[in-house]
């Protein structure tokens, strides 16, 4: 087992350093390209470091930024003993993660849906709408949960559109239908997967939580453009919620720094400013992030063949010959 452990270790030290690379290539990306594009490309900068954390370290490109042999992976090597601990330290934190986003998952279930009812017709009618005015055939179904604050959608296969007592807006409507009808709840298990393997490198954290919040961006550019010139009305109705999120009591460091700044986010996105909304110009930005991703994901690259000198029978002309009948002369005692 403990050339398990060793290799365990090679390829999570290896992945832990190169996926700082990646996120700091993808977050200045997002930054420099994808804030004058659409939220689908950052989406897909961030879904290229996600796939980082699951390929393997040894993966190589002729673009790599790095001059690392395959067989050079190991960054930091560690005694067997060191590395059979750092495993089962690993295998209890995935366990623990896996265990508590399971018992959060049946928590959630057990208090929403076991309390709901369902919804009125009128708030039903709306979700029909909203489905037919995004293109999505089954309309979901809609339940009501008292004391709920604001809409959501809940289950992974079958997702279920909870809505508060007293119905809910057709704009919130509309953004929760665009969650499901873009399959959110589902595309939300990878990044989870990952933030379980990863639990103890911030990258994953990270990560999960720019595509969390990019897919709220994605369902509000969705209701914008189905909007049309009445999506201000819907950014209005997202600035209401965010002053009152701001008037809200503290509620710990967590939802202060993913609660109300993913909110100041979504209306940043919605704000009129200058775009590359034409077709040249994303596909600009696009081949652009796949040049520099290409050159820093794949991080290893393959180590030149070394130097061998030719033959005499493989020499071409005398000054060949002179050079390799040197080279022979010099390693003669």
């Amino acid at each position: 087992m403990s050339a398990l452990h060793v290799s365990w270790w090679n390829w999570v030290a290896a992945t832990s350093v190169q996926i700082v690379v990646v996120v700091a290539v993808v977050a200045l990306l997002e930054r420099l390209l994808t804030r004058r594009a659409h939220p689908k490309l950052a989406a897909a900068l961030w879904l290229v470091a996600l796939a980082k954390l699951a390929a393997p370290p040894t993966l190589e490109s002729p673009l790599s930024l790095a001059r690392l042999a395959p067989s050079d992976v190991e960054i930091v090597p560690a005694a067997p003993t060191f590395a059979a601990a750092a495993f089962w330290i690993w295998i209890a934190g995935a366990a623990l993660c896996a265990a508590l986003a399971v018992r959060r998952h049946a928590r959630l279930r057990r208090e929403l849906l076991e309390g709901s009812a369902e919804a009125p017709e009128t708030v039903a009618a709306g979700v029909r709408d909203a489905a037919r005015r995004l293109g999505l055939r089954r309309p979901p179904r809609v339940r009501e949960v008292p004391g709920l604050d604001l809409p959501c959608v809940f289950g992974y296969w079958r997702p279920v559109i909870l809505v508060p007592a007293g119905g809910a807006n057709a704009h919130a409507l509309l953004h929760e239908v665009a969650h499901v009808c873009r399959r959110d709840p589902l595309a939300s298990l990878p990044p989870l997967a990952m933030q379980i393997l990863f639990w103890f490198h911030p990258a994953a954290w990270i990560i999960r939580s720019r595509l969390a919040t990019l897919r709220e961006v994605a369902c509000d550019a969705e209701v914008a453009g189905v909007l049309g010139g009445r999506a201000t009305e819907y950014r209005r109705m997202l600035a209401d919620f965010a002053r009152g999120r701001l008037r809200a009591s503290f509620q710990g460091v967590t939802a202060l720094a993913f609660g109300r700044s993913r909110l100041v986010e979504r209306l940043e996105w919605l704000s009129p400013r200058p775009r590359c909304r034409g077709r040249a110009g994303r596909l600009a930005a696009a081949m652009a992030a796949a040049v520099v991703l290409a050159a820093c994901v794949p991080l290893a690259r393959s180590a030149p063949s070394p130097f061998t000198w030719p033959t005499i029978d493989q020499t071409q002309g005398c000054l060949q010959r002179r050079f390799v009948v040197l080279e022979a002369l010099s390693r003669q005692p």
